[in-house]
């Protein structure tokens, strides 16, 4: 809802409505239970959706995505300016390259451009979504209840030791941008500090595994290490 080929309606963006939209996709498609796999803010739907409808679930696998999201939209205003530029946006090539370059993440081209419209010359026009659905996302995400959660889990984490190794550009940020990218990883490191345990708590029996120096696209940052796990947690 909202994101790639998907409708767009100004509403129902909502934990709730989402994992209703989760439920309609599998019971449109005839499927028992699943195997389900989510990065990022999609943990929020793999802990709901386990959690209201535990017999459609067989295993959960987390992709840097066990967080209470809801504190998310505080960390941003912390993290530093790093500007397209026309270049940058000059195809989604460019734009894959900019986002590896300034936030150490080999995004798939493939989501880049599902998210963002193109002209036929390849120059980035717009994102897809708008940023008020982002925005009610965010508000809507709810906080994960893991004690209902009865599936195995494997939990992937990527572990933030320090400033510089998450920000690419550090050697050429200049002293103002080095202050909110120290403040920004501070707040980071408490904030997911704390959702590990709270994950460890709720969440009994997961298998957890933390990524140092990964990033958090954590499949593509260290692609050897999430294979070997999810395939040894998956023949489970």
């Amino acid at each position: 809802r909202g994101y790639g080929a998907s409708s767009r309606p100004p509403s129902g963006y909502d934990l709730a409505t989402r994992v209703a939209d989760d439920k309609a996709v599998l019971d449109s498609l005839g499927l028992g239970p699943v195997i389900l796999v989510g990065h990022s803010i999609a943990g929020d739907e793999l802990t709901a959706f386990a959690g209201t409808y535990p017999d459609r679930v067989s295993q959960l696998v987390y992709f840097d995505a066990a967080y209470d999201h809801s504190w998310a939209g505080h960390l941003g205003r912390y993290f530093p300016q790093q500007p397209m530029t026309a270049a940058d946006s000059a195809s989604p090539a460019a734009v894959q390259a900019y986002t590896l370059r300034t936030f150490g993440m080999n995004i798939p081209e493939a989501q880049l451009r599902a998210i963002a419209r193109y002209a036929p010359s390849g120059h980035l026009l717009a994102d897809v979504t708008p940023a008020s659905i982002d925005s009610q996302v965010l508000a809507g995400c709810g906080h994960p209840d893991y004690t209902r959660v009865h599936a195995p889990a494997l939990v992937i984490y990527n572990v933030v030791d320090s400033a510089p190794p998450f920000f690419p550009r550090w050697t050429g940020f200049d002293s103002a941008q080095r202050d909110s990218a120290r403040r920004f990883t501070a707040g980071l490191q408490v904030w997911s500090g704390a959702e590990r345990a709270k994950l460890r708590s709720g969440l009994r029996g997961a298998r957890v595994l933390e990524l140092h120096g990964s990033n958090h696209y954590v499949f593509y940052s260290s692609e050897t290490e999430v294979e070997r796990a999810m395939r040894e947690f998956l023949r489970e």
